[in-house]
């Protein structure tokens, strides 16, 4: 959900540069950390500053009451922290500060810290863009700050682009806005005081509300609703709050509607209602809101609306008369009701006749019918009806009768892929022997032959004309091939979670044909060197081999699928473009033996860990030890250093060893004598070849 007008904002407009509150309009003395450009060491709304130069801007602190208002005690811990004097309110170590940038671009200025705390000894700390700020201190063992209000720091800003504002963020790749304390907090860091998590008012209330989370509204289905018909989903979700929620459309088309039917305490149900008309057919998009009155959840949902009834086209005939002449009668019936095809207009000598060869349209003329007709025809299943016309063309008979050509179809293809035509239907009422010419549409060379096939280039409805020839006379049949630019197929990974496996060097796509374009026994006879992985930026991989597994059918549908190979690194690559969201839309396309191309989507569960490196650490907290993993893509020297709180080398597990490309996994939770840790926050750093990776974590013993 986009909380942008819920966080403070420091404009930089081309006439003023205006702080705005971080938490509302709450008092003063109710906030934790805010901003101020007047040096009053008060945030308000009239803080307006010179837009010709640099801005001052101060960081401040107040750490005097807790969330609810009331003096923080701090009574999770034995004894009061060491230099501390006061047994209330929360004493700091500390701080983090994330500022980051919207709509432009600034230069920043250095940060001064005011109150004695400093950068940690082998690194600074600081991640510096236009975009973005990272501001991080800690104070040495025993000189943490007793509760109180502070200006920690000071810098100046200068605007570079556009109007930017700027604003707290809660968290940036593996870090976040907090102040560490030996007090415990209401998160899962307990000794870190985390922005958006243990304090905020983003709801506009005084200071002293309680948390207010976002909703969960949980993922609707794609829904496929027949025109003119009625189609419901129910809709679900959660509040971790126990507020009452409402739903809503936030976007999509008028035929759909979004209710609530019970707001509940924390549980809560709607439903989607689809009344769509003729002229709504397609698909489209229909965007459903959970909402608590200033939090919400968006969910995507995909609305496809199918014709109930469509009469499929109707060749025209060209026939002389004396002579009779079919053509097959067939309609897309969504419903599977009862037809009743008949002729709406057009000559007495067309009729609609089922006794012999299925449902057909009949024509036999007399020399009285010389001429050209336009016929009309219609299927109904008693509520809705469809209508197509042909032309028909009656000419004198000559001894010879003229052949009917029947071109079948309409059919479907794929580009590159063979596609069948069949005019074996096409006849000649004298016995004589006949020649079939195909015309493809597409400007290529004709073929000849009652059946035949034949590959297109290009995606696109094509009309196929077939020439049907007796000795002296030719009739012309007409039908439909639509081609498709890729074969529609299913891609998922084993396992039914969506997610990378742990600690694999190679990640499993299985692949699953759609319909009717091509069978799982086209992909592994193409082979795997075409299959490659996209990502939604257009970044590519390409496949590693096959899944030797044996298992022709991962999910137990009943359909074959076919196991594809790629490296772990290299997806780990592509999931980078998808960093701060919680799942990757990739596409993987790859060759059919025999010709032409498939093409399904794969989405990915995504875990990033900051820094450049692929990284993470599990669990997190530890008792006692834990897991830190990362990936490197080629073989090199790493180091890997675990620092305490205060910066101190704690544990040195990888010393500039020398990897190979691929997973790695070190134990954390003790020092480098081998005995346990105790009980803290931590800080790990790996540098590779690749880049460097840093994390937090805390031992809880």
């Amino acid at each position: 959900m986009n909380r942008t007008s819920l966080h403070a904002r420091l404009s930089l407009a081309s006439s003023l540069f205006l702080i705005s509150a971080l938490f509302g309009a709450a008092p003063t003395w109710a906030q934790y950390m805010y901003l101020d450009t007047n040096g009053d060491g008060v945030h308000t709304d009239a803080d307006v500053v010179n837009p010709a130069g640099p801005t001052n801007v101060d960081v401040w602190l107040n750490t005097n009451h807790d969330r609810d208002g009331s003096l923080q005690t701090c009574n999770s811990h034995t004894g009061a922290p060491q230099g501390s004097t006061s047994d209330s309110g929360l004493d700091f170590f500390s701080y983090d500060v994330y500022l980051v940038v919207s709509h432009g671009t600034v230069v920043w200025g250095e940060f001064e810290d005011k109150i004695g705390f400093k950068k940690l000894p082998n690194d600074e700390f600081s991640t510096r863009t236009d975009k973005q700020i990272h501001i991080t201190r800690f104070a040495d063992l025993g000189d943490e700050k007793p509760a109180g209000r502070y200006k920690l720091g000071s810098m100046t800003v200068t605007a570079s682009a556009g109007t930017p504002s700027i604003f707290f963020s809660p968290m940036v790749g593996w870090d976040y806005s907090s102040f560490g304390t030996q007090c415990t907090a209401t998160g899962e860091f307990p000794n870190s005081y985390v922005y958006g998590v243990d304090w905020f008012d983003a709801d506009g209330a005084l200071y002293g509300g309680t948390i207010n989370h976002e909703p969960v509204l949980v993922q609707p289905s794609w829904m496929l609703v027949i025109e003119n018909h009625v189609a419901d989903q129910d809709l679900q979700a959660t509040d971790e709050d126990g507020q009452a929620l409402t739903f809503s459309k936030f976007s999509g088309p008028a035929y759909a509607t979004v209710s609530t039917t019970d707001p509940g305490a924390g549980q809560a149900a709607g439903t989607i209602h689809l009344a769509p008309s003729s002229a709504d057919v397609g698909v489209a998009n229909l965007v459903v809101r959970a909402s608590d009155g200033i939090f919400w959840d968006d969910k995507s949902v995909q609305l496809v609306v199918q014709r109930e009834l469509q009469l499929n086209a109707q060749s025209d005939v060209t026939m002389y008369a004396g002579d009779t002449a079919t053509q097959p009668l067939s309609a897309v019936n969504v419903l599977k009701e009862p037809l009743q095809f008949s002729v709406v207009s057009g000559p007495a000598f067309v009729t609609v006749d089922s006794r012999v060869y299925g449902i057909q349209t009949r024509i036999a003329p007399t020399a009285r019918d010389i001429g050209t007709w336009t016929v009309t025809l219609a299927v109904s299943n008693g509520t809705i009806q469809d209508q197509k016309s042909f032309t028909l063309v009656v000419m004198r008979s000559p001894v010879d009768h003229p052949p009917v050509a029947v071109a079948g179809g309409p059919v479907q293809g794929i580009v590159g892929r063979p596609v069948l035509f069949d005019g074996s239907q096409s006849s000649d009422a004298d016995g004589d022997r006949l020649s079939y010419t195909w015309m493809f549409g597409d400007g290529s060379p004709g073929a000849t032959g009652a059946s035949v096939e034949h590959r297109y280039t290009a995606e696109g409805d094509y009309t196929v004309d077939l020439t049907v020839r007796d000795l002296e006379r030719f009739t012309v049949g007409t039908t439909i091939a639509h081609v498709a630019t890729f074969a529609p197929a299913r891609a998922f990974l084993p396992g039914g979670n969506g997610a990378m496996p742990r600690g694999a060097t190679e990640v499993v796509v299985r692949v699953q044909p759609l319909g009717w374009s091509f069978d799982a026994s086209s992909l592994a006879a193409a082979g795997p060197s075409s299959f490659t992985l996209t990502s939604g930026a257009g970044k590519k991989i390409a496949a590693v081999g096959w899944d030797t597994s044996g298992d022709q059918d991962a999910d137990k549908d009943g359909k074959p699928d076919q196991g594809v190979l790629f490296a772990a690194t290299d997806v780990a690559k592509l999931l980078e473009d998808y960093r701060g969201r919680s799942n990757a839309d990739l596409t993987i396309r790859g060759d059919l033996s025999g010709g032409g191309r498939f093409s399904a989507p794969l989405t990915i569960q995504v875990v990033h860990h900051g820094g450049a490196l692929f990284a993470g650490i599990s669990p997190n907290p530890l008792n006692p030890v834990g897991q830190l993993s990362f990936v490197t893509n080629r073989p090199g020297p790493a180091d890997v250093k675990i620092f305490d709180v205060s910066g101190r080398l704690a544990h040195h597990p990888i010393d500039h060893s020398l990897l190979p490309a691929g997973f790695h996994e070190v134990s954390v939770g003790h020092g480098s004598a081998g005995d346990a840790l105790p009980s803290g926050i931590y800080y790990y750093r790996i540098e590779t070849q690749e880049g460097v990776a840093r994390g937090r974590f805390a031992i809880v013993r």
